[in-house]
């Protein structure tokens, strides 16, 4: 065994050894502990501004409700380009546009008719509107987080589309059933289903100047 002389103390080089192995093993646990507090950070924060606009296209979708809340997080594709992903890749992307928590979406409600506007409106990259051809919109929704989306073909949606400004709009009272809200008022429906409605998460096709595209976005209802 070497003996070392260090500022007059006498360490051996298996002491000098389990040091470094003792500063490592507190490093790395300094590291795991970061990583862990880093991990529940992201899971429990709200989506980032940078992460809420998915834009793939020449299209800019913009979402108004008529309560000032959450800034909407929106996707946007080419039709041809979504409809080549798995159902899977489809589903987390409809699931995403609904938040990481509750509070991270705009918040509608349903009480009134006024309260329950939605405005979705379309530019292009100088910011001037323009004014697609609606083919479809598909409703999907989900009873709460983790979020599950399911198509809702026993709904209809109902909207306005101003052929001028492009602009679509609508009302959730007109078409979503205040029975099956997953929150009515301060009350939280216990006996919740896939059938309640916590968020709703439409799917809007359209085509402009001859392209097809798809534009996700999604709403949090309650009374």
């Amino acid at each position: 065994m070497r003996l070392l002389n260090v500022g007059g103390i006498i360490m051996s080089s298996k002491s000098k050894s389990f040091g470094k192995k003792i500063l490592i093993f507190f490093v790395a646990i300094v590291g795991i502990v970061a990583l862990i507090f880093t991990i529940i950070h992201m899971a429990y924060s709200p989506t980032p501004n940078k992460s809420r606009i998915t834009n793939e296209t020449d299209i800019k979708v913009s979402v108004e409700t008529s309560k000032e809340s959450a800034s909407p997080i929106i996707k946007t594709y080419d039709a041809d380009k979504f409809s080549s992903f798995s159902e899977t890749k489809q589903m987390k992307i409809l699931g995403s546009t609904c938040g990481k928590l509750e509070g991270d979406v705009p918040f509608v409600s349903i009480k009134n008719k006024k309260d329950s506007y939605v405005k979705i409106s379309f530019r292009d990259n100088d910011s001037k509107n323009v004014v697609p051809d609606i083919k479809k919109i598909n409703l999907y929704t989900a009873d709460g987080m983790p979020v599950s989306p399911k198509k809702r073909l026993d709904i209809a949606v109902t909207y306005d589309f101003d052929h001028k400004t492009g602009n679509l709009s609508m009302n959730l009272s007109d078409f979503i059933p205040r029975d099956k809200l997953t929150f009515r008022g301060e009350e939280v429906d216990v006996d919740a289903t896939e059938d309640s409605i916590w968020f709703c998460i439409f799917e809007i096709e359209y085509s402009l100047e001859g392209k097809d595209y798809v534009s996700i976005t999604a709403v949090s209802v309650g009374e």
